[in-house]
């Protein structure tokens, strides 16, 4: 797998912004991306060390279909948690200040 097809999107959510006060840093990536690949992709296009990777495979939720009781299912993604060394910082997520 490419290095730039493994980072899909950064994942700003309520409880990964609670995460940056740790230092740690949640993403989307390709469901082929083991730590390695996901590890270089991020400090390629952000320009930081990573001190720390986890990794975890989302299953997809389901949900209704209109006012039918059909159901369908979200395929399922994996997600990197990354920690970064100290004094480092990503900007996208910072605000860019």
């Amino acid at each position: 797998m490419n290095i730039k097809d493994a980072l899909i999107s950064p994942i700003v959510t309520e409880k990964s912004s609670g995460l940056i006060e740790k230092g740690r840093y949640a993403f989307k990536v390709g469901s082929g991306v083991n730590k390695n690949q996901a590890r270089q992709a991020i400090e390629n296009s952000y320009g930081v060390k990573v001190k720390q990777i986890w990794s975890l495979n989302m299953s997809g939720k389901s949900h209704r279909i209109g006012n039918t009781r059909k159901t369908a299912v979200k395929s399922n993604w994996k997600k990197v948690i990354v920690q970064l060394d100290k004094d480092q910082k990503i900007e996208l997520f910072e605000g860019g200040k």
